[in-house]
């Protein structure tokens, strides 16, 4: 297994889509954190919070919830769920994320993040016993750190996209450091 220093521990953040209602334009950040307080499992005062544009979704955003030392320690690096989004741009996938702590099944549904679930990967097992059998509709894979003809002969020639092919305006714009005019951050 390769190290790959650029991929934000997933681990260490939880990722939600959260729906906006209809025609609005002013005050998403107040909206978004009222309904993420009904499904994040603890308080968030001490949070750091970050909202993504969902890819083409303008009804819904990405959030991002970490601890404020989490979010300092991986502020330029690449978040698993964005570079996903980014990569199958008017898309519809179900992704398995292979990386070096984690694995993370993400759904991209015409570009835009569904969701994802994501468990720790264990330094101790080979990559096919944390893998196999494969959850049903999975369609690409993106690994970070693993050999791109093992994980095509053991996922039986499913796409697979090694780290290191993915351009790297994709790659900055994943990062969890950017804030462009659709990117919000909430203290």
């Amino acid at each position: 297994m390769n190290k790959n220093n650029c991929v934000a521990d997933r681990l260490g953040y939880s990722v939600f889509k959260i729906t906006l209602p209809d025609n609005v334009t002013k005050n998403t950040a107040a909206i978004i954190k009222s309904k993420l307080v009904s499904v994040y499992p603890g308080p968030l005062e001490d949070k750091a919070i970050r909202i993504i544009r969902n890819g083409s979704d303008r009804s819904s955003r990405i959030v991002l919830v970490s601890t404020k030392e989490q979010f300092r320690k991986n502020h330029n690096l690449i978040c698993s769920p964005i570079v996903t989004m980014y990569s199958l741009a008017g898309k519809s996938e179900e992704c398995l994320f292979i990386a070096d702590r984690f694995i993370e099944y993400i759904t991209i549904k015409d570009g835009s993040f569904i969701s994802s679930s994501v468990r720790a990967r264990s330094e101790y097992l080979p990559i096919d016993e944390q893998i196999l059998p494969l959850p049903a509709g999975i369609t690409a894979v993106i690994s970070g750190d693993d050999d791109k003809a093992v994980l095509q002969h053991l996922l039986n020639d499913l796409p697979v996209t090694v780290f290191a092919d993915i351009p790297e305006g994709i790659k900055r714009k994943s990062r969890l450091s950017l804030f462009a005019p659709e990117h919000k951050k909430i203290n």
